[in-house]
């Protein structure tokens, strides 16, 4: 009997060591010196800032060595990550390392073909890679930002979870913007610049892979009656779709706000936005009682920068805001219609439309060529935190690899 009981027990802790395993719940950050976190105090860098936000259970461990490149990744991948069991692993490198200021489409070439292998044998070994996108370098020339965006652009469309860094910290031109680093150490960013960076990674990203979220794929639009005759607009943005000649400044509010249903004259400041918001792709009477839909979202913790993007009436409308640069864009399709200095990030935001559909939100500043792509349908994954395609049985659904929701009501 009592051998009975010990056996029971041994096959219990067994079991129970097996579902807690501490693996199960942790990322291997595998890359160079930024990933290591030089460049922020005591190294409490991108990576020690995003495990510190980690819900209870999960840990990281750090792997990085500075100066690596993808060569000394693959050198070293049996020595030091087959030891680790963790079952996230987070690839952390950079273009600067692997030559681009030097050698140019040579570098650009082995980056992308060793990180395609790096994720093929960590997928071989069972485990879940994610890939970090290259950042910017204080001594990038034109030439090297080139080749940055269009790698970048590449990468975020990789059949692999990526996190895209570019943007979060570009002084666009390849270069770390004035408030992301001492301006003295020419290849890392400073504290804030970490910050932003960690930003840029969804903080439910690892969560959702942990529950088997597949990777998001563009869907067609094909309208669901729940949403077809919706109208689109935000509650931070006034009047994006149709900009007037006599738009005023953003820093110079007009003293007219318009009601729901009628079109404005001029173009209200993103800086005061009304109790009424309006669109100009306003519903006609029979419309605006009828299938007329709010959606709503709250962001995940630690917003810094963002791009919202969003189809209404086949117009594709997009901001675009920079935490590093205090900078905000308005896209109409791939045409920035405006660009004006901003500090600010909603704690929430309300869109409606007209054929609503395709609403992106990512956690970085997209690119003008990365909004082209996103217009002319490319599936841009990284940094993604919500794709909601509004169509089909399930409107609300969140496609993107996070366990962020979306909220739909009729208005």
């Amino acid at each position: 009997m009592k051998h009975t009981i010990s056996i029971l027990l041994l096959i219990s802790a067994l079991a129970c060591v097996s579902c807690t395993n501490p693996a199960e719940q942790r990322i291997c950050f595998f890359g160079s010196s930024v990933c290591r976190g030089v460049g922020a105090d005591s190294l409490h860098g991108y990576a020690w800032q995003y495990t510190e936000s980690l819900p209870k259970g999960w840990s990281s461990v750090n792997l990085s060595v500075d100066g690596n490149d993808t060569y000394d990744l693959l050198a070293r991948f049996d020595r030091d990550l087959l030891p680790d069991d963790s079952r996230f692993v987070f690839i952390g490198l950079s273009l600067g390392n692997e030559g681009l200021h030097e050698s140019g489409e040579a570098a650009v070439l082995s980056y992308k073909e060793n990180l395609q292998t790096l994720v093929r044998k960590i997928r071989e070994l069972g485990r879940i890679p994610v890939v970090a996108l290259s950042y910017p370098r204080a001594d990038f020339n034109p030439v090297d930002y080139e080749d940055l965006l269009n790698t970048n652009l590449e990468m975020m469309q990789w059949a692999v979870p990526t996190v895209a860094f570019l943007g979060a910290l570009d002084d666009g031109h390849g270069r770390w913007a004035d408030e992301c680093w001492n301006h003295q150490d020419i290849y890392h960013p400073d504290t804030y610049g970490h910050t932003l960076l960690c930003s840029a990674i969804p903080p439910t990203l690892f969560r959702a892979l942990a529950e088997g979220k597949p990777l998001p794929q563009r869907v067609k639009a094909q309208l669901s009656s729940a949403v077809e005759t919706s109208t689109v607009e935000t509650e931070y943005i006034q009047s994006l779709q149709q900009p007037s000649p006599q738009q005023p400044s953003p820093h110079q509010p007009s003293p007219h706000q318009p009601s729901p249903h009628q079109p404005s004259p001029q173009q209200p400041s993103p800086h005061q936005p009304s109790q009424h918001q309006s669109s100009s792709h306003q519903p006609s009477p029979q419309q605006s009682s009828v299938n007329h839909i709010h959606v709503s979202f709250t962001p995940e913790p630690g917003l810094t920068s963002y791009t919202l993007s969003y189809t209404s009436a086949d117009t594709v409308y997009t901001v675009v805001h920079s935490a590093a640069r205090n900078l905000t864009w308005y896209y109409v399709n791939d045409e920035c219609r405006s660009e004006f200095e901003d500090d600010d990030v909603p704690a929430s935001f309300t869109v409606e439309g007209n054929n609503l559909s395709d609403l992106f939100f990512f956690r970085t500043p997209l690119s003008s060529r990365e909004v082209k792509a996103l217009v002319e349908g490319a599936m841009l994954r990284s940094s993604l935190e919500i794709y909601a395609p509004l169509t089909g049985d399930n409107p609300s659904a969140n496609l993107a690899q996070t366990l962020n929701t979306i909220t739909i009501k009729p208005f």
